[in-house]
């Protein structure tokens, strides 16, 4: 039995965790024994969907009260992950972190040596690596690999509607930015997970400044054998999906369902051809011949990566996104705001423009040609 600790008790917890957290306590496999938010609401919320747990406004409270506990979900706002992983590490408690993994390179790196040191697993909430599509495109990108470059494009947009519990995700200072890390970090997890480690070509963003964060980013990117375009959006959906491109074939990939996939043969006027997803996981705890489960929604990717994290307790398996994953997926993110410049928006009226581009929070001068991409691709 492992003893968790939930710390962050928002809308990670109600709306991702709650149902695969109560399904392993159900099947014995864990319990859900202390539930740390500075809220006092959030906590008595919380503690009407797990019996055994206690509720406390801080983890050090609760490793004294409860004792002995073994895994630390953290769900907090990203600024706190480093301080909230060094408690549970030094307590010699496994940590599960949601993305980001820190607000920063040298807060994330903090945290893997922390777990080195105690000898604990480290892992990160990558959900869409446990997404059957991507384990297709996966195996389609190696595949292809031999055919020249490859090149993608890769859009997601929608108006945020995510139920927060704070505004933490809005401020630069705790959230460490805005659309990039938040629905970005879960693009270039996947694009890494498909194609190796990336190398960022160009960043440009609409973030002003005075703290903002941003509500769209366009990023260039590079990775072994492939190249192309990202696009990530806060305001208004997009022509949502990843397209990967070879000499002779095409694969294209809606984001959702997460088993949808389709692929075609170039210059020879065939249609889509939808492929089957069959990419499963294991589903239960056993050394040897384990069940396999292939999940059909968001909850049971959740509830996939929970029993990833539960066999490398139990067994010492990787796990699918380890806190290395996390790291490599952070710096990308941070190299994109460091070489972040204005992203062209040339909807507004040319006064906005002019005030929108002086006032960007990285950078007065110029405008990356970058965003004009996002029109021509």
């Amino acid at each position: 039995m492992v003893n968790v600790v939930f710390v962050g008790c928002g809308a990670a917890l109600e709306h991702l965790y709650r149902a695969p957290l109560k399904e392993l306590e159900g099947r014995g496999w864990l319990r859900v024994c202390a539930l740390v938010d500075t809220t006092e609401r959030r906590r008595a919320a919380a503690l009407g969907w797990f019996r055994h747990a206690k509720a406390f406004a801080d983890i050090p409270a609760a490793f004294e009260a409860v004792g002995k506990l073994d895994l630390a979900i953290i769900a907090s706002p990203p600024a706190f992950h480093a301080g909230h992983a060094a408690v549970a590490f030094e307590h010699n408690c496994h940590v599960l972190c949601e993305k980001p993994v820190a607000h920063s390179v040298a807060a994330a790196q903090k945290m893997a040596e922390l777990a080195r040191k105690k000898g604990r697993l480290f892992a990160v909430g990558m959900m869409r690596r446990f997404y059957p599509a991507v384990a297709v495109a996966r195996a389609w990108a190696k595949d292809n690999a031999g055919s020249g470059p490859l090149e993608f494009v890769y859009r997601e947009g929608s108006v945020f509607d995510w139920p927060l519990a704070s505004a933490s995700q809005f401020r630069r200072d705790t959230g460490g930015g805005g659309v990039l890390i938040d629905k970005g970090i879960h693009a270039l997890d996947m694009l890494c997970h498909i194609f190796g480690s990336g190398r960022l070509l160009r960043s440009a963003d609409d973030a002003n400044q005075g703290g903002c964060v941003e509500s769209n980013a366009a990023l260039e990117l590079a990775f072994p054998g492939s190249r192309g375009f990202l696009q990530v959006s806060w305001e208004a959906p997009l022509n949502n999906g990843f397209h990967i491109s070879s000499a002779a074939d095409e694969l294209w990939l809606p984001i959702s369902p997460i088993d949808a996939v389709w692929t075609r043969r170039k210059g020879n006027g065939a249609g889509w051809r939808k492929l089957e997803a069959q990419a499963c996981w294991p589903n239960d705890l056993a050394l040897t011949r384990p069940k396999l489960f292939r999940p059909a929604n968001f909850s049971e990717c959740i509830l996939m990566q929970l029993v990833s994290v539960l066999r490398s307790i139990h067994l010492g398996e990787r796990p699918i996104a380890s806190g290395a994953d996390g790291l490599e997926v952070l710096r990308l993110v941070m190299e994109a705001y460091e070489q972040a410049t204005p992203l062209e928006q040339p909807w507004l009226p040319p006064a906005e423009q002019r005030a929108t581009l002086a006032s960007h929070w990285r950078s007065s001068e110029g405008v990356n040609e970058l965003s004009q991409c996002a029109g021509n691709r």
